[in-house]
């Protein structure tokens, strides 16, 4: 209970969240490095905060993690839609 809201958290729906987030997490990072620019993780996650060098910024923060992102967000709206692929 919580404030007004009351809520049911299941365990098993928790873990599964929790496992697919870090999996999202790990291979999004991952992706990141890759491609014909190939970034070091190191200079990925200083990209991303905003600092290092200006090229590595601009690779992550305006291609590859926008791209990510969309792709995160587009298979929730499908996953939310239950549309899938089909088969």
């Amino acid at each position: 209970h919580l404030g007004p809201a009351s809520f049911v958290v299941r365990p098993r729906a928790a873990i599964v969240t929790a496992v697919a987030f870090l999996a999202a997490v790990v291979v999004g990072g991952w992706s990141m490095t890759r491609g014909d620019y190939p970034l070091p993780v190191t200079d990925v996650v200083a990209a991303v905060l905003g600092a290092g060098d200006p090229g590595a910024v601009a690779v992550v923060r305006d291609l590859r993690l926008p791209r990510i992102l969309t792709g995160l967000l587009v298979g929730a709206a499908y996953q939310w839609s239950d549309v899938g692929p089909p088969g």
